[in-house]
């Protein structure tokens, strides 16, 4: 049987996280770009607190999306192994034990780090990935919105909002320079 759809695909992935396939580990996952003029859905020259947790939500959808299209046309590259674009049942179950174990085994290496950590004397401090921070959207959109108002008035103004956007592109721009060394 024959799945012809990313979409089919892509909703039997979604319980597999993304793997590199390049086999140094996760790729370092791109800070979506934010819109000032998008998140003040009222036009009032500022964002609260509730406009960017809509519109937080409604980013992460896209991202979740556009991953998922982007893991299914993987999953076919790499288990397609009669080169018809898609793949039968035993091609997806491949595919998916390989990614499986990739992923087992890089839990596996996280579990031993945080080990290593907390016999050092350090405590675990919340989600430390974006991979982590996805999964809660109101818990990230809370603590973004903290940041980006800086002085504490519970509305972000378009200048405490580019100046957030230039840190989180510098921050940016050192991860993939350190995911490329």
């Amino acid at each position: 049987m024959k799945l012809a759809t990313a979409t089919a695909i892509a909703l039997l992935i979604g319980t597999v996280p993304a793997l590199a396939q390049d086999g140094r580990g996760p790729a370092v996952p791109m800070m979506p770009s934010f819109d000032f003029s998008a998140a003040d859905a009222n036009d009032d020259g500022a964002i609260t607190r509730m406009e960017w947790g809509v519109y937080v939500a409604e980013k992460m959808a896209e991202r979740r999306e556009e991953l998922f299209a982007q893991r299914a046309g993987e999953m076919i590259e790499d288990g397609d192994e009669d080169g018809d674009g898609a793949l039968d049942q035993d091609e997806l179950a491949t595919v998916m034990a390989a990614r499986f174990a990739t992923h087992r085994e890089r839990m596996a290496e996280a579990r031993a780090e945080r080990d290593e950590r907390e016999e050092r004397g350090w405590r675990d401090r919340g989600p430390r990935s974006n991979r982590e921070r996805a999964m809660r959207p109101q818990a990230f959109a809370e603590q973004s919105f903290r940041r980006l108002d800086a002085n504490d008035d519970d509305r972000v103004s378009a200048e405490e909002f580019a100046e957030a956007q230039e840190l989180w592109e510098e921050r940016a721009a050192r991860r993939r320079a350190q995911q490329d060394d």
